[in-house]
């Protein structure tokens, strides 16, 4: 009796079950694997959250210690906000953005020795003329409009703005030198963009658009409203307030300059956070809303 037919079906028989046993084997271990990288990146991802709340109540505890030695935190930053010059070029908002544009380029930049010719009302409103040209003319090419390709035509307007467009290496709003055009202007069409965020703006700059004695206003009432407040919920005046002082000081056109100014504070949120488990390639992601 041949029986090597029996021992090729007995080891067909064995070699499927191994294969099916090795199969399961490999499926059980990949499960394991995912299992462990999903739990790891979520453990990366907490141990990150944990950080970044533990950061934050370390600042937060900071700052209500300063708040108890009745210090209050700076409300506005030095560098201070941007004002939109697309206002200029839209003939809806060109007379608004030239009331402020005439102020701020001004104060801003005719307080130095270069610029001592933008001390007269009537050049700064030439030198106005001339951008909004420029950028007419840019638009009628349909060319993109930025700062760099803004310059006036006519000297002495294009050897200033090009002053302007470069900037000092120290410029911190000091006699000593003045801040390139990139650090005060952005070109933005409107809707939703406006011509300046107010609670981004620096005293410096709120002295530009309203004068002095309107910031000094603006400072005193910014400093009684967040007297009581906690430092987490100091804020800048809101349009109702502001429009309040702009009205006791009979500033122009205050109602019009308004409607093009944004209010909306930062809301700060942790950003995307990630935890990442390199073996499996598991990303998990937390967003705070």
């Amino acid at each position: 009796m041949n029986i090597l037919p029996m021992v090729f079906v007995f080891i067909a028989i064995l070699s499927s079950l191994s294969y099916q046993f090795l199969s399961q084997t490999q499926s059980i271990t990949n499960q394991q694997a995912l299992c462990l990288g999903f739990l790891k990146a979520q453990r990366k991802l907490i141990n990150t959250r944990h950080k970044k709340i533990y950061k934050a109540s370390k600042s937060l505890k900071k700052t209500v210690e300063i708040i108890s030695e009745k210090k209050q935190p700076p409300l506005r930053t030095k560098q201070g906000g941007y004002f939109n010059l697309y206002y200029l070029l839209d003939p809806s908002t060109e007379k608004i953005a030239k009331t402020c544009l005439e102020a701020i380029i001004s104060r801003a930049y005719g307080q130095h020795e270069s610029f001592e010719k933008l001390q007269n009302p009537s050049f700064v409103k030439d030198f106005l003329a001339l951008l909004k040209d420029q950028g007419t003319s840019l638009q009628k090419e349909a060319e993109k409009i930025s700062l760099v390709n803004l310059f006036p035509a006519q000297e002495p307007y294009k050897s200033l703005y090009y002053k302007m467009l470069k900037g000092t290496l120290i410029h911190n709003n000091s006699l000593d030198g003045y801040p390139p055009l990139e650090k005060l202007f952005v070109l933005k069409k409107h809707n939703p963009s406006k011509f300046f965020s107010f609670p981004q703006l620096s005293y410096d700059q709120l002295s530009w658009i309203f004068g002095e004695k309107i910031r000094k206003a603006i400072e005193k009432k910014e400093a009684e409203i967040n007297k009581t407040l906690e430092a987490a919920k100091t804020r800048t005046l809101n349009k109702s307030e502001l429009e309040e002082i702009l009205l006791q000081h009979r500033y122009l056109d205050s109602s019009l300059l308004l409607s093009h100014v944004s209010f909306q504070t930062t809301k700060t949120v942790f950003s995307s956070l990630q935890g990442h488990d390199p073996t499996t390639q598991i990303t998990l992601i937390w967003e705070d809303k």
